[in-house]
């Protein structure tokens, strides 16, 4: 086995990756009687998959420290860690511009306007929340490892793309686990997917921008997360055409990762050698 991983690293981490999350989160389909927080801790440990396949394959092939030193590298310039954290922020500003301009409200939710995602002054601390304990833990895996190793591969666009649909697809368990934020958009994939993807453009886009920085997509991550405690409920008609809020939001991030390919296209469209994305040596 282990001479199988180091000959495939890249496919022996996706296949963890899922198996890791999937052992713990497809029990969960079926335990509908499950105490509710005990059932958002064992979700929250579903989401390590990624980082603990990571872990394992980069300690077969000899060491973790190549792995951790891209996962979780810091020194980077301070614009890049504004726009890790910016950016989401964008998003929101846009999403709810959308709703006030075109949109109605459908049901209460966890709007800015009701205060019922909070006062402003505490998004810190839902951020913190979700880099340490939501989304932004999937990171180390998926860019602190995988992205590299693609980015090797592939041109920074069509490595986006892999990962962003193999992203997409390790959640399907959560559509179908009560209480998941992903529950019941199995009948949305489609725009489940174009949302991710465009997710991974823009988090491939801070990752060579920074040579090789897995930490601004663990924030940038974290920061996607933490602004959905501020999106209310809505559906919006433009051109007879009806749009929900996931319909939206996704289209948002779609629309920025689209953004991104459209301003860095000398970027993502060709091969870059491995100095362009990254100060640390070549993954195998």
């Amino acid at each position: 086995m282990k001479g199988l991983i180091k000959k495939r690293p890249l496919i022996w981490f996706y296949v963890l990756a899922y198996l890791f999350s999937w052992i713990v989160w497809i029990p969960l389909i079926f335990a509908d009687s499950m105490d509710p927080e005990l059932r958002q801790l064992i979700m929250l440990i579903g989401v390590l998959g990624p980082f603990a396949a990571a872990l394992t394959v980069s300690r077969i092939l000899g060491s973790t420290r190549p792995f951790l030193a891209a996962a979780f590298k810091w020194k980077v310039p301070l614009r890049w860690y504004f726009a890790a954290c910016f950016l989401p922020l964008l998003m929101l500003t846009a999403i709810l511009l959308m709703k006030n301009l075109f949109g109605s409200t459908v049901s209460v939710g966890p709007a800015i306007e009701t205060l019922e995602g909070g006062p402003w002054y505490i998004y810190p601390l839902v951020l913190l929340f979700m880099i340490f304990l939501g989304g932004g833990m999937e990171e180390p895996g998926w860019r602190g490892f995988a992205q590299k190793r693609m980015l090797c591969k592939f041109t920074p666009f069509t490595a986006s793309v892999i990962l962003g649909i193999i992203w997409t697809y390790w959640h399907l368990p959560l559509f179908l686990i009560p209480g998941s934020s992903q529950q019941g958009m199995e009948s949305q994939i489609i725009w489940y997917t174009f949302s991710v993807t465009g997710l991974s453009i823009t988090m491939t886009w801070l990752f060579i921008q920074s040579k090789g920085s897995g930490l601004l997509a663990i924030l940038f991550h974290g920061g996607v997360n933490a602004i959905n405690s501020w999106i209310p409920e809505f559906q919006i008609t433009i051109f007879s055409i009806e749009l929900n809020t996931f319909a939206v939001v996704s289209s948002a991030f779609a629309f920025l990762g689209a953004f991104m390919l459209l301003m860095s296209r000398d970027i993502f469209f060709r091969k870059l050698s491995s100095n362009e994305f990254t100060d640390l040596e070549t993954a195998p």
